[in-house]
C-alpha cells in the first residue's frame, strides 16, 4: 500500500482519463427544494437537472484552452509533486456534496493496484495503429464494436513500485487522441528527471543471491545431453526472455592486445532469472576446457539466433572471443556497460563502469575481483606471506580441485549480476524521459524514454562497432618497417647532435642519459633556488650514477665497477613550468618553448636564445633543444604508432582497435591501437596514415564532415547569422576573421583575397584565398569560434590569444554582437544545469553535471561549478556531433546497397568515416556514403551538413 500512495502520476492518469471519458457520461437529479444557483439561475423544487459529465470535462472555460489534450500533469502540483485538490463540482466523475461517492478513495486505490499490477507483467498494444472507435450510448460510456489489443508478457520486468511515468504513457493510450497527447511537458519532466535515479528499488533485486554464497547449485554442462536440456528450457521460455551470458577467457593479455583473434573461451555462464529452473536451479555453467572442449558448440545456434535476447557486460569482448570459436553472436538484448554509461555519465569521473563497481552501487553488494578471490600471496624471502598476490592462470583455476568449485560459482555469479544489472538499468532508463530536437526549427520534442533511445540507437550501434572492430584496418607492414628504420636513424643523428652540444658544458657528455628527466633538469635549469621553500633544489653541479659500459677503472682501484659517476654542470636557464614536486619541468612543451623554431627562414629562436650572452651560443642551444624536442616526438611516433601497428597486426595485416563509448560527450575513443590519436597532418613527419592502406583490388573512401560542430551550434541555438553564413557558403572561420579584423574584410571587398573558390572548375583563383593570405588571422578566428562553442570565458581566451582579459572580453562581445541567439542559448543551458544538474545532446542523451548545482562560494566549488557550466555549453555541441556521426555510421552500416557492393566500414576517427571496398564500384559507393552522411536524420537540420569525400589507396592520400 505504501507503493500505491507513491504512484502520483498513475493517479493523475486515472483522473485525466475520467475527466475525458467518465464512466457515466450523463446523470440526473431532482431538486428537493427551491434553490437559486450562484450565478442567479432559479430551480424550482421537483425540477429534473441533467448533468452531462462528458461535456463538463471538456469545457475550456473550466479546464483551459488545452481541454482536449490528454495531459495528466494538469493534476500534479509542481511544487509538492502531489495531486492537486480540485472541486468535485469541477471534476464530477464521483459527484459531490452529500451525493459524493463514498467509495471514491477505495475505487482509485483499486484502479491503481490493478493497472500497476497489469503493467508490471504485460505489454498492451492496439492491433491497428492509428486506431478509430466510437462510443455506444448507454448509462455507462462504452466503446462501440471491438477494440483489438495485443497483450504480451512484459520483457521489462517492472514491479508495482517501479511502474514509470513513461510506461504509463505508453500503456494508457486506448483513446482517440494522437500518441503525442500522452506526453508530459518538458518543464514538468525536468522536475522529475533525477528525483529517484540514484535510489535502488530493492524489489528489483528479489532473487539475487549473495556474492559470497558458496552454496548455490549449478547446472554443470559438459556434454550434448546436458546442453539439449538447457536449450529445451530456453526454447520453452520463448523469444522475449532476457538471458545474461558471460565468458571466461584464457591465453590473452588484455592489457596488451584486443580480443579479435586472441583468447580461448574456457567456459560460458548463463542466467535467465531467479525463477528459471534448468533442472538444478537457475545457474548454467558450460565447460569448454580439456575433455569438455567443444561443448560450447552445442550453444552455437542459440548464441547466433536473433530471436533469443542475450545480455552481456562488455558485449564487444565476449562477441569477439566467441567468434574465435566460429560463433558469430547475434540477438543483442543489452550491454550493461553501455546502459550504465547512458544512465549516468558522471561515473566516468567517480565510480566507473566495471562489473565490480556497478554491482556495489546498483545491486548493493560488491562483486569481488578475481585477484581478491584467487590470488595467492607471494612469499617473502623469509617465507612469510607478502601483500602482493600472484594470479593462477585461468586454466589452473578451472582445472585444479582447490580452485574449481569456487571458480564455477564465481563465473556464474558474473552472469547473475549482469542479469540483475540489466533489470535495474532498464528500470532506470525507462524512468528517464527522452527528448530530441533534430528538426529544421531546432524545437525539442518528447519521444519516449531513454530505454527506448537505448533500443533504437545504442543496441544497433553496439553491433555496428563490433563489426568494425572485427573487420579492422589493413596496414602496410613493409612501409612501417621502412618508417621504423628511418625514425631510428633520425633519432640517433639527433642524439649525437645534442650530446655534442652538451660537451660544451659536461666533460663526459656522451654518458648523459637524454631520457632521464633528472639529468635534463640539471643540465638546463641548475642552479635553481626555490624562493618559496627557501631551498636549493638544484645545485650548480651534481653527480649522476651511470652504467660503466666502457669498463672505466677509478683511480686507486684494481677492478672496474658496474656503475660510475658523471658530473653535470647546469646552464641556469630560468624555469617557467614546474613538476608536482616543485622541480623545474623539462617536458616536451618546455623544450619547444625554449627552442623556438631555429630551422625557419629566418630563424625564430625560443626563450633559451636570450639566456646566453654569446648569440652563436644561444643559437646553438636552440638548435640542440629543438633536436631534443624532436627526439621526444620521434619516440612518441615509435611507441604510439609505428611499433604497435606492427605488433598488433594479424596474419592478414589488419589491426583491430577497440572502439569505446566511454566519453562524457558520447564521442568514440579507441585503444590498442588508438586510431583517434593519430598525429596531425602537418606534424606527421613519417606519414603514419600512409601505412593504412586498402588491400589489392580495393580502395578506401575517407568521408569527413566539414565544420560539423559549428553547423550544429547554428542549428541548436537557431542563430540566424550563423545559419545564413552557412547557407551563403564559404569557410566559416574565414568569415569570422573578416569580422574580427577590418583590414581582412577590406582585402576581401577589394578583391585582394577570396573568401572561397570552386577548384573543381579547373581554373586558378584570380587572388589568394583568405585562409592562405591571412593564415594567422583565420587561425585566431578558429580558436575564437571553438572557444565559444566550448564555453570558454574571457579569462581562458586571454591565455589563448596572449592578450589582456579586457581585450579578450571585447573580442567575445564583438562576436556575440551579431550572434545574440548563441549567448541566450548558452545562458539557458547554464540555468538548466544550475537548476537540474544535467544537459542534453541533439538526440537527447543526458550528461549529468552535479557540480553545476553547487551553491557555496568556496574556491573549490567555484572551480568545479565553472567547469560544469562550460560542460553544459560544450556537451550539447560535441554531443550533437557524436549523435550525427553515430546515426551516419548506423545508416552506412545498415545500407543494403553498400553491403551488396562489398563496402564495409573499417574505422571512424573524429568526424571521419572510412570505408573499404572493391575498386570497380567506388563511384557509386562514394555517392551513397556522402548522401547517408549528409542526411543522417529523417528531417533536415536548419543548416545543411556537408561532407568532403576522397578515394585513394591509403588514408593519407585520401585525406
Amino acid at each position: 500500500m505504501r507503493d500505491i500512495h507513491q504512484l502520483v502520476y498513475l493517479e493523475a492518469v486515472v483522473r485525466e482519463t475520467l475527466r475525458l471519458f467518465p464512466v457515466v457520461s450523463i446523470s440526473g437529479r431532482s431538486a428537493i427544494r427551491d434553490v437559486r444557483l450562484y450565478e442567479g439561475t432559479f430551480i424550482k423544487a421537483g425540477t429534473r437537472v441533467i448533468m452531462p459529465h462528458y461535456s463538463m470535462g471538456r469545457m475550456p472555460s473550466i479546464w483551459g484552452p488545452d481541454v482536449d489534450e490528454f495531459k495528466p500533469e494538469r493534476w500534479i502540483d509542481p511544487a509538492t509533486n502531489k495531486i492537486k485538490m480540485v472541486s468535485p463540482f469541477q471534476f464530477s466523475a464521483f459527484l459531490g456534496g452529500p451525493r459524493i461517492c463514498l467509495g471514491m478513495k477505495f475505487a482509485l486505490a483499486e484502479m491503481k493496484i490493478t493497472l500497476a499490477k497489469l503493467m508490471s507483467h504485460f505489454d498492451f498494444k492496439t492491433v491497428k495503429d492509428p486506431f478509430e472507435f466510437t462510443y455506444k450510448s448507454s448509462i455507462t460510456l462504452q466503446i462501440k464494436g471491438p477494440l483489438d489489443v495485443t497483450v504480451s508478457t512484459s520483457t521489462e520486468l517492472a514491479t508495482i513500485g517501479s511502474v514509470s511515468m513513461l510506461r504509463l504513457s505508453r500503456c494508457l493510450r486506448l483513446r482517440r487522441f494522437s500518441t503525442a497527447a500522452a506526453y508530459v511537458r518538458p518543464d514538468s519532466r525536468r522536475q522529475l528527471q533525477y528525483v529517484t535515479s540514484d535510489t535502488i528499488d530493492r524489489r528489483l533485486l528479489q532473487g539475487l543471491t549473495s556474492a559470497d554464497d558458496d552454496t548455490r547449485p549449478v547446472n554443470l554442462i559438459q556434454d550434448e545431453e546436458g546442453a539439449r536440456r538447457v536449450l529445451a528450457k530456453i526454447h520453452e521460455l520463448g523469444p522475449n526472455h532476457f538471458h545474461a551470458c558471460d565468458t571466461e577467457v584464457a591465453q590473452i593479455d588484455i592489457k596488451a592486445v584486443g580480443p579479435v583473434g586472441n583468447g580461448v573461451v574456457t567456459c560460458l555462464s548463463l542466467y535467465s532469472g531467479p525463477n528459471v529452473d534448468y533442472g538444478n536451479g537457475p545457474y548454467v555453467w558450460v565447460d569448454n576446457l580439456d575433455s569438455a572442449e567443444g561443448t560450447l558448440q552445442y550453444f552455437k545456434d542459440f548464441l547466433e539466433s536473433q530471436k533469443y535476447l542475450k545480455v552481456w557486460h562488455n558485449y564487444s569482448f565476449d562477441r569477439h572471443v566467441l567468434f574465435n570459436h566460429g560463433i558469430n553472436v547475434q540477438g543483442l538484448g543489452g550491454d550493461t556497460m553501455h546502459m550504465a554509461r547512458l544512465w549516468n555519465t558522471a561515473r566516468f569521473q567517480h565510480g566507473g563502469y566495471s562489473l565490480e563497481a556497478l554491482t556495489a552501487d546498483l545491486l548493493l553488494q560488491r562483486k569481488k575481483p578475481m585477484k581478491e578471490l584467487f590470488g595467492i600471496p607471494k612469499l617473502k624471502k623469509d617465507g612469510s606471506k607478502g601483500k602482493e598476490r600472484i594470479m593462477p592462470t585461468v586454466e589452473e583455476l578451472q582445472r585444479f580441485p582447490e580452485f574449481r568449485k569456487r571458480w564455477i560459482r564465481y563465473s556464474v555469479y558474473d552472469a547473475e549480476s549482469t542479469w540483475f544489472l540489466h533489470r535495474v538499468l532498464q528500470d532506470k532508463l525507462d524512468q528517464t524521459f527522452w527528448f530530441e530536437k533534430p528538426s529544421t526549427n531546432g524545437e525539442e520534442r518528447q519521444v519516449g524514454s531513454m530505454y527506448d533511445f537505448y533500443r533504437q540507437y545504442i543496441i544497433p550501434f553496439g553491433e555496428c562497432l563490433t563489426d568494425i572492430e572485427r573487420k579492422g584496418m589493413h596496414v602496410d607492414l613493409e612501409y612501417l618497417a621502412g618508417v621504423e628504420k628511418q625514425a631510428l636513424d633520425d633519432r640517433a643523428r639527433l642524439e649525437s647532435l645534442v650530446l655534442k652540444w652538451a660537451s660544451r658544458y659536461c666533460d663526459e657528455s656522451e654518458r648523459i642519459n637524454l631520457y632521464s628527466a633528472a639529468q635534463k633538469q640539471q643540465l638546463l635549469f641548475a642552479p635553481y633556488f626555490d624562493e618559496k621553500k627557501k631551498k636549493q633544489v638544484l645545485p650548480a653541479e651534481r653527480a649522476f650514477e651511470v652504467e660503466n659500459t666502457e669498463g672505466y677503472i677509478e683511480e686507486g682501484k684494481q677492478k672496474a665497477k658496474k656503475k660510475r659517476n658523471i658530473t653535470i654542470r647546469g646552464l641556469g636557464i630560468p624555469p617557467t613550468h614546474f613538476t608536482a614536486s616543485g622541480l623545474p619541468a623539462a617536458s616536451a612543451e618546455v623544450l619547444k618553448d625554449l627552442a623556438g623554431n631555429p630551422e625557419a627562414d629566418p630563424p625564430k629562436y625560443g626563450r633559451a636564445y636570450d639566456h646566453f650572452k654569446d648569440k652563436e651560443e644561444g643559437a646553438a642551444a636552440c638548435v640542440a633543444l629543438k633536436a631534443l624536442f624532436d627526439i621526444s616526438s620521434i619516440n612518441t611516433m615509435l611507441n604510439n604508432f609505428i611499433l604497435p601497428l606492427q605488433d598488433l597486426a594479424d596474419s592478414n595485416s589488419r589491426v583491430h582497435c577497440s572502439l569505446n563509448l566511454n566519453t562524457d560527450t558520447g564521442r568514440l575513443s579507441s585503444r590498442k591501437p588508438n586510431l583517434q590519436n593519430q598525429p596531425a597532418m602537418g606534424k606527421d613527419r613519417y606519414k603514419i596514415r600512409d601505412a593504412f592502406t586498402a588491400p589489392p583490388g580495393k580502395k578506401l573512401i575517407v568521408a569527413d564532415y566539414s565544420q560539423l560542430e559549428l553547423r550544429l551550434m547554428a542549428h541548436i541555438t537557431q542563430c540566424e547569422a550563423m545559419i545564413e553564413a552557412f547557407k551563403a557558403g564559404g569557410d566559416f572561420h574565414s568569415r569570422t576573421a573578416m569580422g574580427m579584423y577590418p583590414y581582412v574584410a577590406k582585402a576581401v571587398e577589394n578583391g585582394e583575397a577570396l573568401l572561397e573558390w570552386d577548384h573543381t572548375s579547373g581554373k586558378e583563383p584570380p587572388a589568394p584565398l583568405l585562409k592562405d593570405k591571412f593564415g594567422n588571422e583565420r587561425k585566431n578566428a578558429k580558436v575564437l569560434n571553438f572557444s565559444i562553442a566550448y564555453g570558454k570565458t574571457a579569462f581562458g581566451l586571454s591565455k589563448d590569444f596572449n592578450v589582456s582579459r579586457k581585450e579578450a572580453a571585447e573580442t567575445l562581445e564583438k562576436w556575440y554582437a551579431d550572434r545574440g541567439e548563441v549567448r541566450q542559448w548558452q545562458k539557458r543551458a547554464i540555468e538548466t544545469a544550475n537548476t537540474y544538474g544535467y544537459t542534453r545532446t541533439l538526440l537527447g542523451r543526458y550528461r549529468r553535471l552535479p557540480d553545476a548545482m553547487l551553491k557555496d562560494d568556496s574556491m573549490a566549488s567555484k572551480k568545479s561549478r565553472g567547469h560544469a557550466e562550460r560542460a553544459a555549453i560544450n556537451t550539447p555541441i560535441q554531443g550533437a556531433a557524436a549523435d550525427v556521426v553515430m546515426q551516419a555510421m548506423l545508416r552506412v552500416h545498415q545500407n543494403p546497397r553498400l553491403r551488396e557492393l562489398g563496402w564495409e566500414m573499417v574505422s571512424q576517427i573524429h568526424d571521419e568515416i572510412i570505408v573499404e571496398g572493391p575498386e570497380e564500384s567506388v563511384d557509386e559507393a562514394m555517392k551513397i556514403v556522402v548522401h547517408l552522411m549528409e542526411n543522417p536524420f529523417q528531417k533536415p537540420l536548419s543548416v545543411a551538413l556537408e561532407v568532403d569525400a576522397n578515394v585513394d589507396d591509403s588514408w593519407f592520400k585520401a585525406k
